[in-house]
């Protein structure tokens, strides 16, 4: 079944003249992120033959790289322009895009100065904004200004500029003339010398917002096209028609358009498509070849939470070779699904169960903003690991004021396992009481007579109270540490007090704190609690009673002080194999592994199990579960996380491959 699997999973200061100030902006370089963990408005994506590797630009001037589509390294810098030009030092830039035109590369960019006010339209302000030509001989920049200081004319709102050669050979810049400040957006052409240093002549309008026939606003009680042109891109098909995609607004969806040369020329007629190209909220959209031949568009999805839009790249396939262009599928090229419905799948930190022959994903429904539990935990199922459909709530939050899982409280990590000789179906979570924090730390139960729920909430609580480790010697367990010096976090006599078990013994009444977990059925039936303990620094196991609705009071100590989390585990053969992480919060780190030759240890640490690019931050995830399929195959799952809007935060799954030694290691191809 291997082959079923695939991953899914956005200064430079230079003197070039003597009179010259350049501006840049900043930010911190990351490798192995997943396309759709990157925020990018506007993403335009060249495809350089030369370095055989793909550039990623936008809104914020920032550029990215890849060679696979998968797998991104950035943002870099690389954007110099005039600070004493009208653009001045603290410029926005939108909507930048990367052409490749003789030998070398040039960045068309929008760029806004907001002090200069060169309008006024029904009360509202027209800032000073125009596209602009940056150069530079290598993809990768840095991009700088030409002799031209302006393209456009400093009393028009411009944007959106892109490039092409016409038929007769000659480089045209064609670009939005703002819809706020002429009611009625258009799109226009105007030459470009030949160097691509500056425009000829004036500009020509090709089309008005007002032609099309799919754009719609409500003004007052009428219904009418909407105003606002954004994102031209040109485009020839195979039968050598030239095209022009383009986007606007069907009321309050971001949505993408297409229009047709009757001429083969961008002189026109323009003829518009009476539906869109895309789907609502996938727009400002640029297509380009990706090294095997195939024909991709590059859109940001478009969605507004509360008041602010997220925008994500994602990528379509396309068809050029008729007579129109054919939008295809929604590729997902990192970890962010979309269910049978097309909407995101909304099931972080979870697990799988198999179970007559669907396999059933739980996970957390995370809000767009913030992280405490609005809704519950979200069941999938499928039959082939691929295509989900969206079962429902399994779990859902109380209304009740002080239950445990009042609406408000913190769910994290479900995991469900089938109990044969009860017939129910039991999910374990870690729990934060409402309004808490992360202080409570406890573990919670619900059962079900079936997969997909509702599941009935059992108790929550800490886990073992008045129990201690089997593995916590009896001198250990009678040690005072009431001593000062073992209070102060991270001292050599704190470290070795955690390693006896102080806080085993702070929480044994009470019992001890469970967070990030999963859970583990053996070959004999027994079921196991696999948890983060003692404030995250040492990971413990508990075994279930028959009816895994409980702990019987036996568990073990793993790696005290180690910082270890998110534990997934998985038997092959004889052995147990564990893989965890660093405690950094949302942030990635590098996979542990573990290994035993019995679940109650000894357990012996080997290194990160990662190889390859992006290893060192387990390719951007964090560890949730290990999914056996048949033939002693293994599915690793992680999460993405995306702390901005948890919601949107993507998944990696991943083989597990096993070396001639038998040491499993995760790589991303």
């Amino acid at each position: 079944m291997r082959n079923l699997f695939y991953v899914w999973s956005v200064s430079f200061f230079i003197l070039w003249a003597a009179t010259l100030n350049t501006g840049c902006s900043g930010g911190k370089e990351e490798k192995g992120v997943p396309l759709d963990s990157i925020f990018l408005s506007d993403p335009c994506i060249l495809a350089d033959a030369r370095t055989q590797t793909y550039y990623m630009t936008g809104t914020s001037g920032k550029l990215w790289k890849s060679k696979d589509l998968e797998s991104w390294e950035g943002p870099f810098d690389v954007v110099q322009w005039d600070t004493a030009s009208w653009m001045g030092s603290r410029p926005e830039i939108w909507a930048a895009e990367l052409h490749e035109y003789q030998g070398k590369y040039y960045y068309f960019a929008t760029f806004t100065n907001n002090s200069i006010r060169i309008d006024s339209v029904n009360g509202s302000v027209v800032p000073r904004r125009a596209t602009h030509v940056l150069v530079s001989d290598s993809p990768a920049g840095p991009y700088r200004p030409m002799a031209e200081k302006e393209y456009l004319p400093a009393d028009k709102a411009t944007l959106d500029g892109t490039f092409w050669v016409d038929a007769d050979g000659k480089p045209y810049m064609v670009y939005c003339h703002e819809w706020l400040q002429n009611g009625d957006g258009t799109i226009e052409k105007i030459e470009l010398k030949s160097d691509l240093s500056g425009t000829i002549g004036e500009g020509k309008i090709l089309f008005k917002a007002s032609d099309s026939p799919w754009s719609r606003e409500k003004m007052g009680k009428e219904v009418k096209p909407n105003r606002v042109t954004d994102g031209p891109w040109l485009f020839r098909t195979g039968t050598g028609r030239l095209g022009m995609i383009w986007t606007s607004w069907v009321y309050g969806d971001y949505t993408q358009g297409v229009a047709y040369s009757e001429s083969g020329t961008l002189e026109g007629p323009w003829v518009q498509e009476e539906n869109p190209v895309t789907p609502h909220n996938f727009g400002h959209g640029m297509l380009f070849r990706t090294f095997n031949g195939q024909w991709l568009m590059s859109a940001h999805s478009h969605k507004e939470v509360n008041g602010r839009y997220i925008r994500i790249p994602r990528l379509f396939e396309v068809d050029l070779s008729g007579d129109k262009l054919q939008v295809g599928r929604l590729l997902n090229a990192s970890g962010q699904w979309l269910d049978e419905e097309g909407k995101y799948i909304n099931a972080h930190g979870g697990g799988i169960l198999y179970h007559e022959g669907l396999y059933y994903w739980f996970g957390e429904h995370r809000p767009d903003e913030g992280f405490s539990t609005q809704v519950g935990v979200n069941c999938y199922a499928s039959a082939d690991l691929k295509s989900w459909q969206y079962k429902g709530v399994a779990l859902a939050v109380s209304e009740e004021a002080g239950s445990d899982i009042e609406r408000g409280c913190i769910m994290e990590r479900p995991k469900v396992i089938y109990n044969k000789k009860t017939g129910k179906f039991v999910m374990w979570l870690h729990l934060e009481l409402k309004g808490q924090g992360y202080g409570p730390a406890r573990a919670a139960v619900a059962v079900s007579d079936t997969p997909t729920g509702p599941y009935r909430f059992v108790r929550s609580g800490r886990v073992n109270p008045g129990c201690w480790p089997v593995n916590l010697t009896e001198e250990e367990r009678q040690m005072s540490w009431k001593d000062e010096k073992y209070q102060k976090w991270w001292t050599p006599e704190w470290r070795k007090a955690v390693e006896q078990g102080m806080l085993t013994q702070r929480d044994w009444e009470g019992g001890q704190m469970s967070r990030d977990m999963t859970l583990f059925v053996d070959d004999d039936g027994k079921a196991y609690h696999i948890y983060s303990s003692e404030e995250n620094l040492t990971l413990q196991i508990a075994e279930l009673s028959e009816d895994y609705l409980t702990h019987t009071g036996k568990y073990i100590r793993l790696f005290p002080g180690g910082h270890n989390e998110a534990p997934a585990i998985f038997k092959k053969g004889d052995t147990y194999w564990m893989i965890a992480s660093g405690c950094t919060g949302w942030a990635p780190n590098a996979a542990r592994l573990f290994s035993s030759s019995s679940i109650w240890g000894p357990w012996t640490q080997h290194p990160n199990p990662c190889r390859g690019e992006g290893a060192e931050k387990t390719f951007g995830g964090q560890s949730t579960f290990v999914l056996e399929l048949p033939n002693e195959e293994f599915l690793f799952m992680a999460d993405i996380w995306k702390p901005e809007s948890l919601m949107y935060s993507g998944y990696l799954w991943l083989p597990i491959g096993f070396d001639e030694a038998g040491m499993p290691f995760l790589e991303k191809k």
